[in-house]
């Protein structure tokens, strides 16, 4: 029969797997999208500090996924990111590390009617 391998499975890919991959895809444009003049992902400057972007996904007090939210990415000003990366680098000599929680603030679109 065409579109089975032998032992008679599909090679078609499952309809599961496209939806992970369409999935994959859409969260992976947030990470590439290009960001306004000045502005920076704080892992793209220090991998290192800790990431809890709660808003981008269910566990945080709404229990829900906030608009806006497209991916768990800290965005911030690249002076601010390097001033952070300064001071992560001081206390990772001392055994500590920064969390830096939901660090990335959406644009809200204005609604005229």
């Amino acid at each position: 029969m065409p579109g089975r391998a032998e032992g008679g499975a599909s090679r078609r890919p499952s309809l599961g797997a496209l939806f992970v991959a369409l999935a994959l895809l859409i969260s992976l444009s947030a990470y590439a999208n290009p960001l306004p003049a000045g502005f920076v992902r704080l892992a793209e400057i220090d991998p290192t500090i800790r990431q809890d972007i709660r808003y981008a996904g269910r566990e945080n007090f709404l229990h829900r996924k906030v608009y806006g939210y497209d991916a768990p990415v800290c965005i911030l000003t690249a002076t601010a990111a390097k001033a952070l990366s300064g001071v992560q680098k001081a206390i990772t000599a001392k055994g500590l590390t920064l969390v830096v929680f939901d660090c990335y603030r959406p644009a809200r679109r204005r609604r005229h009617g």
